[in-house]
């Protein structure tokens, strides 16, 4: 007999539930990656950037980048995985409706930027007139993230330097901020998708809390009003994942993995 066997598998553990987690690094390269026991696949160097046309018109191209942040916890097995999507255009809703931010990173969605601003003029303060634009994709997202990571008040700037830079694969100015408060947790909810039969370790990407946080009141109104749910177990306690208990029959939820570089 001539056998040499390999190395035992051992699957990894998946969670759901929110948790605290410090951001490890973002887009690392695979030596930069292995210093936090991440591997990639075939030990290959990822590509995080690329140039979309645009669906109406070909001639129109689009810088985008995928930010992979990089999230560590004692209570996980390794480290997670959250990944933010952004392209150098405006976002506008299903409806026509673009999305509007300002330099303190609040955001809604107004038919005009006259809209936005009357929204002060009626008596509503929370939304500053200061820096008021048309968000890009993904843009509030990512600003979303940093201000529950550095706990960032509403009377606090949060404004990136150069959109564009970043969506051109830039990503100094986060690694800095990385370096400098790489000790600062966020609350993320923990998540699972499916993808050909297996199940692998997600996190959600349009909510964050602060570290810390004991109320899940904007978590359940997340989750209320998203068509488009993720698997989380329909709980915020951080409990190790049950496959069994999925019906992936019948599943409408999030669970399948997306490429939305296609």
């Amino acid at each position: 007999m001539d056998i040499t066997a390999g190395e035992e598998l051992k699957p990894r553990t998946l969670f759901t539930g929110l948790e605290d987690v410090k951001i490890l690094c973002i887009n690392p390269t695979v030596a930069e990656a292995a210093k936090f026991g991440i591997k990639f696949k075939d030990n290959a160097e990822l590509v995080y950037t690329s140039v979309k046309e645009d669906e109406t018109d070909p001639k129109i191209k689009t810088n985008a980048i995928r930010l992979d942040f990089w999230l560590g916890s004692p209570n996980l097995d390794g480290a997670v995985k959250l990944a933010l999507f952004l392209e150098d255009k405006d976002q506008i809703s299903s409806t026509g409706k673009p999305r509007f931010i300002n330099d303190y990173g609040q955001n809604t969605y107004a038919e005009t930027q006259e809209a936005v601003l009357a929204l002060e003029s009626n008596g509503n303060k929370w939304f500053k007139p200061e820096g008021l634009r048309v968000a890009k994709s993904g843009e509030c997202e990512l600003i979303e993230l940093i201000k529950a990571w550095l706990s960032i008040g509403m009377s606090d700037k949060a404004k990136l330097d150069s959109f564009s830079k970043l969506c051109k694969g830039d990503v100094s100015e986060i690694k800095g901020l990385i370096t400098k408060y790489g000790t600062r947790m966020v609350q993320v909810l923990l998540t699972v998708r499916e993808n050909e039969g297996t199940w692998y370790q997600g996190v959600y990407g349009r909510y964050f809390s602060r570290s810390g946080n004991k109320t899940t009141k904007y978590w359940e109104k997340q989750m209320t009003y998203n068509t488009n749910p993720p698997v989380y177990q329909n709980s915020y306690k951080l409990k190790e994942f049950d496959p069994m208990a999925v019906d992936t029959d019948n599943e409408t939820t999030d669970t399948k993995e997306k490429n939305p570089w296609s």
